[in-house]
């Protein structure tokens, strides 16, 4: 109905919305701003992981992301073990499958 008008504090909680969202700088601190970004986790080269404000209601929930690139490799990004409160992202080189710390950027949909 086009006369309905949804409140944002009401359309945040629709599945179409992002729930998350964030840069990672390759150092693995969070670049301001994020939103629903409890912390990052700095695991090691490439391999970090994002903790939630909020947690989603199940592990079914969907996710995507960029991977910065260092000076001469194109980096791959990956969203893995989605768990309800955090998601762990990876950045390899798309040559030689390595790591490494590139800045890195993540959105998440779904129920939370």
């Amino acid at each position: 109905n086009e006369d309905t008008y949804v409140p944002p504090d009401l359309i945040k909680h629709s599945p179409g919305v992002a729930k998350v969202w964030c840069q990672i700088a390759s150092g693995g601190a969070v670049s301001s701003p994020d939103y629903g970004v409890s912390s990052v986790s700095d695991i090691s080269a490439g391999d970090a992981v994002i903790n939630y404000t909020t947690a989603f209601s199940s592990v079914v929930y969907a996710g995507g992301g960029f991977s910065g690139n260092d000076s001469t490799d194109p980096a791959i990004m990956a969203l893995a073990a989605f768990a309800t409160g955090s998601v762990h992202v990876t950045s390899r080189k798309q040559s030689d499958g390595l790591r490494l710390d590139v800045l890195q950027t993540a959105v998440l949909f779904g129920d939370q």
